[in-house]
């Protein structure tokens, strides 16, 4: 995607470096609106690139692998996506 639209790269992120980079974002910050909220989160994880240390975000693929390979990747995909729909759509009265 990157080679085709390469303006997007300060707005493209991997799953979990996303998850990553939002997840200390304080929600009390962000604005009730879900777009704005979308948008917010974007701009504050771009903001963060650089200034966290690097972590793994890659999820192994496990085409060919063992079951426990499989379990793994869903267990990471599940594990970011939460974090992430948390972030822009947290449940009333529950704290990140």
């Amino acid at each position: 995607m990157l080679e085709r639209y390469p303006h997007l790269l300060d707005r493209t992120f991997a799953l979990r470096e996303f998850a990553r980079l939002t997840a200390a974002v304080d929600d009390t910050m962000l604005p009730p609106d879900l777009v704005k909220r979308g948008r917010v989160l974007v701009e504050a994880a771009r903001a963060r690139r650089g200034t966290i240390p690097p972590a793994d975000d890659t999820v192994p693929d496990p085409m060919g692998g063992p079951e426990q390979a499989h379990r793994e990747a869903v267990r990471l995909i599940w594990q970011a996506v939460h974090g992430i729909v948390d972030a822009l759509a947290p449940r009333v009265g529950v704290r990140r």
